[in-house]
């Protein structure tokens, strides 16, 4: 990893730098049903998931709101559609983004 790399780079030159990666931490890569959804996915997220595939998902399953780029959504960045999660919402949070290029950092 880089931090590691750069660690060994500085050493070289006598200088002690004593970083340590970020800890990450990786849910699950393995598939644990027949319908090819990791572990980690719930039974819940695994029906909706399911209705989205092909086509007239749309119809099945309502967004909260939409980003597009070009306009035709709520919002024109996928942070401003995040920033737009009501507080104190327990329930789930559906944003669409339409197809594009979206050329902006998200924070979560």
């Amino acid at each position: 990893d880089v931090v590691t790399g750069l660690s060994n780079i500085l050493q070289e030159f006598g200088l002690k730098l004593d970083l340590k990666p970020a800890s990450r931490r990786l849910l699950s890569e393995e598939i644990d049903n027949e319908e090819g959804f990791p572990a980690w996915v719930s039974a819940t997220d695994r029906k909706l998931l399911a209705q989205m595939q092909g086509k007239g998902w749309r119809s099945k399953v309502k967004p909260n709101v939409v980003v597009a780029k070009d306009g035709t959504g709520q919002f024109k960045t996928i942070m401003d559609a995040i920033n737009s999660y009501p507080k104190g919402n327990k329930g789930r949070y559906i944003i669409y983004v339409k197809a594009g290029v979206y050329d902006e950092y998200i924070t979560v």
